[in-house]
């Protein structure tokens, strides 16, 4: 989901600092790169941050389960009762935001810019340093 989602720009010099396993770009060469191909982008989930469960709404359930038990040619011989006990919320909490999480490499990073969020790199990427303008078209 892009709102869960951090965006990075940082200057191409440090490609090689950059742990791909952290990120959702495969390789130096899926980055998308600025048109003067000085500059790229990473992106990275973030896990969103939920509200507390109230506690009027906070259940715990105990319940037993029917476990098999086997025998030493791994056939089933009967069944034992397993008790078990889950806790859980009646109630969805409220997402309150999303973590400020980052790959470890980024703060090795001298020229990064950012992070931002979707609505912030939409409007980066729109401007002249990303997009080439078009030719003018002669019908």
């Amino acid at each position: 989901m892009i709102e869960n989602r951090k965006y990075l720009i940082f200057g191409v010099s440090e490609i090689d600092k950059v742990d791909f396993s952290e990120i959702n770009e495969t390789s130096a060469q899926t980055l998308r790169r600025s048109i003067d191909q000085t500059k790229a982008i990473i992106k990275w989930d973030v896990a969103p941050l939920y509200a507390p469960c109230p506690p009027e709404s906070q259940v715990i359930t105990t319940a037993n389960s029917m476990a098999p038990q086997y025998d030493s040619n791994h056939n089933i011989t009967g069944y034992i009762n397993q008790p078990y006990t889950t806790t859980g919320c009646l109630i969805s909490p409220p997402q309150t935001g999303i973590s400020n999480s980052q790959p470890n490499f980024v703060n090795n990073l001298t020229t990064k810019e950012g992070p931002y969020e979707w609505a912030e790199i939409i409007s980066i990427l729109t401007g002249s340093e990303w997009n080439a303008p078009f030719p003018n078209i002669k019908k």
